[in-house]
């Protein structure tokens, strides 16, 4: 009776994994990589004070950036149509961020930009397959990346100018298309927007800079499915 129960169940998995390697889901299933461009619209609310000049904000400025992009997914099926999700994206190069310009008294002042690099992130996404061909999905993703302020300050008489650099983290959340070319090569297209947690840090002097990064970015990517 054991023996009968034991071959039952191996037979009615082998049954249920074909029936599901037939199914919509399956098309997309498995690991993939793919390389692709990030076009990224960063804004930076930035406070910035300053000893002797006071203090100032630049908010909602911003700045576009192109850049190239690595991505890796695992993709397993939940059911004939639903698939499960999760992989890793490196950003290539540096993103501007920001820039801004504080006057004081007495020809004093001061200036500063802020740009992103070591950009990557862990998504996790639920994807519905239409059919063999198309899939819509929708993503949640833990950001990281790197951002450099460097600045100068001018007192009237002398110049003198320093660089600071502080990691960032953060949510983002989007929603993609992907679309199968081949059995194994697809194009994917996505827009995510991600709110980075605020920064605040020394920049020397007794001057401080707050920094609350943020990013709605589009990607398209073409990758090959292993």
């Amino acid at each position: 009776m054991k023996k009968l129960v034991s071959v039952t169940a191996i037979v009615a998995a082998i049954v249920s994994t074909s029936a599901f390697a037939q199914t919509s889901s399956a098309a997309f299933s498995g690991v993939d990589l793919g390389l692709g461009i990030n076009q990224s619209s960063n804004t930076v609310k930035a406070g910035l004070s300053v000893v002797d000049v006071g203090g100032g904000s630049l908010d909602g400025v911003g700045k576009t950036s192109t850049n190239g992009v690595i991505a890796a997914n695992y993709f397993f099926p939940l059911s004939p149509n639903w698939l499960l999700g999760i992989g890793g994206t490196y950003t290539l190069g540096n993103q501007k961020a920001g820039d801004a310009n504080i006057n004081g008294s007495s020809g004093m002042g001061a200036s500063g930009s802020l740009r992103y690099k070591n950009a990557w992130s862990i998504p996790v996404t639920i994807g519905y397959a239409l059919d063999q061909r198309v899939m819509l999905y929708g993503k949640i993703s833990y950001n990281a990346m790197k951002g450099e302020a460097s600045g100068s300050f001018d007192d009237g008489s002398t110049v003198s100018s320093g660089s600071v650099s502080e990691n960032f983290r953060g949510w983002g959340y989007g929603v993609g298309t992907r679309v199968n070319l081949s059995k194994c090569v697809f194009i994917d297209g996505s827009v995510e927007q991600i709110d980075y947690r605020s920064k605040s840090f020394s920049v020397g002097g007794g001057d401080v800079l707050s920094i609350k990064p943020t990013s709605l970015s589009g990607k398209i990517v073409v990758g090959y499915r292993f």
